[in-house]
């Protein structure tokens, strides 16, 4: 089965780097994300709580870590140029390997949020993806109240697929795509009405 293509482990961007997540980084990335609890939890509450703890960053960093190794995920930890802080999370991993598909999820520290960084972080990755993956299938996930996420999706390009139900955890989520094939794309281009209509979305 084919992996993901080996990703650098150092991206340096004109206001962000993304650095492979690593032990290192354990205490600072607890700090923040504990900083920022309350509005992690209200986009992703199966991420972090309260009561996020150094050995539950660690345990995740190695999980992160072994997913590095086997090609299948690829964890940065992202760093604000201007000031060297840590200020949030991007994952690029296989949704599903052979169909190339591909998908993005990320987390940004909520004083971070407005300055351009996840669209550009975006951009840079997709074109890895394109050169490393030659991806059938780009995915944009997020809760269906985060609009700001939403947003960032339809400003790059991708286009709403459908709606996800979630019984599980609060809220359902809304996929946004990137697809090679243009015919396809050209296609669920002119249904974005209609698909908003039918999952009564407004974005």
């Amino acid at each position: 089965m084919n992996k993901i293509s080996n990703m650098p482990e150092l991206i340096k961007l004109d206001k962000v780097t993304l650095k492979r997540t690593c032990l290192d980084f354990a205490e600072t990335r607890v700090n923040v994300i504990l900083e920022n609890v309350s509005h992690i939890e209200e986009f992703l509450p199966a991420f972090a709580n309260s009561n996020h703890s150094i050995e539950d960053e660690t345990n995740y960093i190695n999980i992160c870590n072994e997913r590095w190794n086997n090609k299948e995920a690829y964890n940065y930890s992202v760093f604000e140029n201007s000031t060297g802080e840590f200020i949030g999370n991007f994952t690029l991993f296989s949704h599903s390997l052979p169909k190339k598909v591909y998908e993005f999820g990320y987390w940004l520290a909520q004083n971070k949020q407005g300055n351009g960084y996840i669209t550009q972080i975006v951009k840079a990755l997709e074109k890895f993806a394109e050169e490393l993956l030659d991806f059938n299938r780009l995915i944009i996930v997020c809760n269906e109240v985060n609009k700001k996420s939403a947003q960032i999706a339809i400003r790059n390009g991708y286009l709403f697929e459908h709606k996800a139900f979630c019984a599980d955890i609060e809220g359902n989520s809304l996929c946004f795509v990137k697809l090679k094939n243009k015919k396809g794309f050209k296609e669920l281009n002119n249904l974005q009405d209609d698909l908003k209509s039918i999952y009564h979305i407004d974005l």
